[in-house]
């Protein structure tokens, strides 16, 4: 059980990072799942510390979950760019107001 702490806190952190960054440069949340994909560090990471002795094969694990859901979150916010990429632009509140939705009106 505590390897899957482990593996949900870096999970959460990872998000959390990326978010606080997305926020700092003026992004929304899909642009952060966006840039949580890692597998070659935590991959480096596990190899490294497994051949050195400094991790156990639990936390090893632990490491490779929390990069294979980072892969999952990515996913999810490439998913929303793409979909917000493909609506039309939002349509003026101001009454009178020219929508900024080149198509013709139905």
């Amino acid at each position: 059980p505590s390897y899957l702490v482990l593996a949900a806190l870096l999970i959460a952190l990872n998000v959390t990072v990326h978010g606080v960054a997305a926020l700092v440069t003026r992004q929304g949340p899909p642009a952060a799942l966006a840039a949580t994909a890692q597998l070659g560090v935590p991959a480096g990471v596990v190899a490294i510390g497994l051949a050195e002795g400094v991790i156990t094969p639990g936390q090893g694990g632990a490491i490779i979950v929390a990069a294979l859901a980072s892969i999952g979150a990515c996913s999810l916010g490439v998913g929303r760019l793409a979909r917000d990429a493909r609506e039309p632009a939002a349509v003026s509140a101001v009454p009178g107001a020219a929508s900024a939705d080149p198509r013709p009106a139905d």
